[in-house]
């Protein structure tokens, strides 16, 4: 049971503020995943400068690839500082980790109402 958390940096320095900001907002990521003990969760954080070249200023970018039980979700996000990307991007991601998982709570209540309706007929 262990969550991993890689970081990449693309045209920006990763000093130790940075670093303990993405690891302890990305950390909250994996408290959303039950995990048992020999499950793992890979999340690739990956921020950066998106150009250099913008009339208004820096564009930094921050793209989160979560890796869980061979399945695989992807945020990105565009802001004016790093931590706002970062922030918005972790936000996405959470959203979509709880979609999965009423997901497939939907899919047990359908497939345990079909069984009751047929057990009834």
């Amino acid at each position: 049971m262990a969550i991993n958390i890689n970081i990449k940096t693309k045209d920006l320095d990763l000093d130790s503020k940075l670093n303990d900001f993405i690891n302890k907002k990305v950390g909250t990521l994996g408290r959303l995943f039950k995990l048992e003990k020999d499950e793992d969760v890979l999340i690739e954080v990956e921020v950066g400068q998106s150009t250099k070249h913008h009339k208004n200023g820096d564009i930094f970018r921050a793209e989160i690839n979560l890796s869980h039980k061979g399945k695989r979700l992807r945020t990105t996000s565009k802001e004016r500082t790093i931590r706002i990307a970062l922030n918005e991007s972790c936000a996405e991601m959470s959203s979509r980790i709880k979609a999965t998982k009423n997901k497939k709570a939907d899919l047990k209540k359908k497939g345990g109402a079909k069984i009751k309706k047929m057990i009834k007929d």
